[in-house]
């Protein structure tokens, strides 16, 4: 069974916002499935799931119903619930270290201080695939990192980034058609 997780905050005061942006790829990888229909589950602690087939294999995507910093509960849930198998584990989130729009992937390693990653490293390890989305920093160095993450899109940010999204989203979908790993991304696929 694949895994697809999309971290992000739930609720209406979090949405669009750059911290949220792995439920904004999530959303569209669904949507361009056809799997449109979002299932609250209890047991994961109120995380909205779709389960389907596709290939062959079971495929879940998630949101979880935590807030960020609490996302490593909701793995363990699944966990608990499915036997998770770590290396079909795909997690998509927001990554400050790299510029708006510039998207990496890695297997393992550390946080890199985002609090929902390290939630889920503290439940289960870090291994584990991670689809990296730059959001940027702060403009100025004085400026609120936490802040800055909980704030929305800029309205050049927005108009660009349903473009990222669908990068991802058929980046996903081959790597799934072809039962990859997502490791194939990377720099020649950076947005210039």
């Amino acid at each position: 069974m694949l895994t697809i997780i999309g971290l992000g905050n739930p609720g209406d005061r979090y949405e669009g916002t750059r911290h949220n942006v792995g439920f904004e790829v999530i959303e569209a990888l669904a949507k361009q499935l056809g799997e449109t229909h979002w299932h609250r589950q209890k047991h994961l602690l109120n995380s909205d799931e779709i389960a389907f087939q596709f290939r062959g294999e079971k495929i879940q995507l998630i949101k979880p119903g935590t807030y960020m910093n609490e996302s490593g509960h909701v793995v363990e849930a699944l966990m608990q619930k499915h036997g998770l198998d770590r290396e079909r584990l795909w997690v998509i989130h927001d990554d400050t270290e790299f510029r708006f729009g510039e998207v990496r992937v890695k297997h393992g390693g550390t946080s890199g201080g985002h609090n929902g990653i390290k939630s889920i490293d503290n439940e289960i390890g870090p291994d584990y695939w991670r689809i990296r989305i730059g959001i940027g920093r702060p403009e100025h160095h004085d400026h609120d990192l936490a802040e800055y993450v909980l704030s929305k899109f800029s309205s050049d940010e927005r108009r660009e980034l349903g473009a990222i999204v669908d990068r991802v989203v058929s980046y996903l979908i081959k790597s799934m058609e072809e039962q990859l790993e997502p490791n194939t991304f990377n720099a020649k696929e950076k947005n210039n």
